[in-house]
Protein backbone atom coordinates (compact mmCIF):
# COMPACT_ATOMS: atom_id res chain seq x y z
CA UNK A 1 0.00 0.00 0.00
CA UNK A 2 1.61 3.87 -0.97
CA UNK A 3 0.69 6.25 1.81
CA UNK A 4 1.21 10.32 1.60
CA UNK A 5 0.69 13.53 2.75
CA UNK A 6 -2.24 14.62 1.86
CA UNK A 7 -1.61 18.63 2.61
CA UNK A 8 1.90 18.02 1.15
CA UNK A 9 0.44 16.61 -1.71
CA UNK A 10 -1.83 19.37 -2.21
CA UNK A 11 0.76 21.97 -1.61
CA UNK A 12 2.96 20.23 -4.39
CA UNK A 13 -0.21 20.36 -6.78
CA UNK A 14 -0.71 24.51 -6.16
CA UNK A 15 3.06 24.93 -6.24
CA UNK A 16 3.55 23.09 -9.96
CA UNK A 17 1.33 24.42 -12.51
CA UNK A 18 1.83 21.27 -14.93
CA UNK A 19 0.81 18.62 -12.23
CA UNK A 20 -2.12 21.15 -11.52
CA UNK A 21 -3.33 21.19 -15.16
CA UNK A 22 -2.41 17.11 -15.44
CA UNK A 23 -4.72 16.88 -11.95
CA UNK A 24 -7.55 18.70 -13.53
CA UNK A 25 -7.43 17.21 -16.61
CA UNK A 26 -7.45 13.35 -15.22
CA UNK A 27 -10.39 14.37 -12.64
CA UNK A 28 -12.38 15.94 -15.76
CA UNK A 29 -11.74 12.73 -17.69
CA UNK A 30 -12.62 10.49 -14.49
CA UNK A 31 -15.45 12.31 -12.76
CA UNK A 32 -17.17 14.21 -15.62
CA UNK A 33 -16.11 12.16 -19.08
CA UNK A 34 -16.17 8.27 -17.81
CA UNK A 35 -19.03 9.47 -15.74
CA UNK A 36 -21.40 10.51 -18.12
CA UNK A 37 -21.02 7.24 -20.35
CA UNK A 38 -21.27 4.89 -17.00
CA UNK A 39 -24.51 6.45 -16.41
CA UNK A 40 -25.74 6.60 -20.34
CA UNK A 41 -24.72 2.75 -20.41
CA UNK A 42 -27.20 2.33 -17.62
CA UNK A 43 -29.49 3.75 -19.34
CA UNK A 44 -28.63 1.87 -22.59
CA UNK A 45 -27.34 -1.61 -21.90
CA UNK A 46 -29.09 -4.86 -20.28
CA UNK A 47 -27.02 -5.68 -16.75
CA UNK A 48 -25.76 -8.27 -17.99
CA UNK A 49 -24.02 -6.53 -21.08
CA UNK A 50 -22.68 -4.03 -18.62
CA UNK A 51 -21.17 -6.86 -16.68
CA UNK A 52 -19.16 -8.44 -19.56
CA UNK A 53 -17.89 -5.00 -20.85
CA UNK A 54 -16.81 -4.49 -17.32
CA UNK A 55 -14.84 -7.75 -16.83
CA UNK A 56 -13.16 -6.85 -20.33
CA UNK A 57 -12.26 -3.73 -19.21
CA UNK A 58 -10.93 -4.92 -16.12
CA UNK A 59 -9.99 -8.78 -16.04
CA UNK A 60 -9.32 -10.10 -12.48
CA UNK A 61 -11.04 -7.66 -10.76
CA UNK A 62 -13.19 -9.73 -9.08
CA UNK A 63 -10.35 -11.68 -7.33
CA UNK A 64 -9.46 -7.99 -5.91
CA UNK A 65 -13.03 -6.10 -4.64
CA UNK A 66 -15.99 -7.40 -3.51
CA UNK A 67 -18.68 -8.68 -5.80
CA UNK A 68 -21.09 -6.00 -4.06
CA UNK A 69 -19.49 -3.51 -5.28
CA UNK A 70 -19.15 -4.16 -8.93
CA UNK A 71 -22.83 -4.94 -8.55
CA UNK A 72 -23.20 -1.28 -6.65
CA UNK A 73 -21.47 0.33 -9.99
CA UNK A 74 -23.16 -1.53 -12.88
CA UNK A 75 -25.92 -0.14 -10.82
CA UNK A 76 -27.61 -3.76 -9.91
CA UNK A 77 -28.24 -5.51 -6.74
CA UNK A 78 -25.97 -7.94 -5.63
CA UNK A 79 -28.19 -10.78 -6.42
CA UNK A 80 -28.52 -9.75 -9.68
CA UNK A 81 -25.22 -9.95 -10.23
CA UNK A 82 -25.23 -13.21 -8.62
CA UNK A 83 -27.55 -14.39 -11.28
CA UNK A 84 -25.79 -12.61 -14.43
CA UNK A 85 -22.76 -14.50 -13.71
CA UNK A 86 -24.05 -17.90 -12.96
CA UNK A 87 -26.05 -17.60 -16.21
CA UNK A 88 -22.75 -16.38 -17.97
CA UNK A 89 -21.27 -19.64 -16.88
CA UNK A 90 -23.80 -22.15 -17.30
CA UNK A 91 -23.89 -21.11 -21.11
CA UNK A 92 -19.80 -21.37 -21.18
CA UNK A 93 -19.98 -25.28 -19.74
Amino acid sequence: MIGFNYKKYRQFIAENKDLRDFHIAYLEKNWVVDKEKREIEIVLKEAKERYIDFIITHPNIEDCIPLQYIASHLGITATQLSRIRRNIKEKSS
